[in-house]
């Protein structure tokens, strides 16, 4: 399963400068979610002026037998909140609890679904079909 798929045509002089940060950008973008592998190809295109060099990071795909984490009403609040992409300084406002209370509850749901970030709870708590 292809997970990104990014392509840029650059002229031929500059495809060696290039290549690298494409594939920086794309294994960052890759480093935020489980289990990808990042490859990067130059391929000339018919011309012979310009390169094409495309990134592309894939993943087997995930076993569906995965249990979800059981969370407390307030984290299911909170990861919803997540999603929406709000901080925690947002979140502590509209549910008028303070940013220490939310930031133990957002540690709990990085626990509870074995993720070093909210990026990738986010990301498996969608897999799951959770949110």
């Amino acid at each position: 399963m292809i997970l990104i798929d990014f392509r840029v045509v650059v002229p031929a002089a500059q495809a060696d400068e290039i290549r690298p940060v494409v594939q920086s950008i794309v294994e960052r973008v890759a480093g935020e979610l489980d289990e990808v592998i990042p490859s990067v190809e130059v391929a000339a295109e018919p011309d012979g002026d310009t390169v094409l060099i495309r990134a592309t990071a894939s993943a087997e795909p995930e076993e569906d037998d995965e249990e979800p984490p059981h969370l407390t009403p307030r984290q299911w609040q909170i990861l919803k909140l997540l999603d929406r992409g709000l901080l925690s300084k947002q979140i502590a406002s509209e549910l008028g609890l303070s940013t220490y209370t939310v930031s133990n509850h957002i540690h709990a749901i990085l626990r509870k679904f074995d993720a070093p970030s909210r990026t990738r709870a986010l990301h498996r708590a969608r897999r799951l079909r959770l949110i």
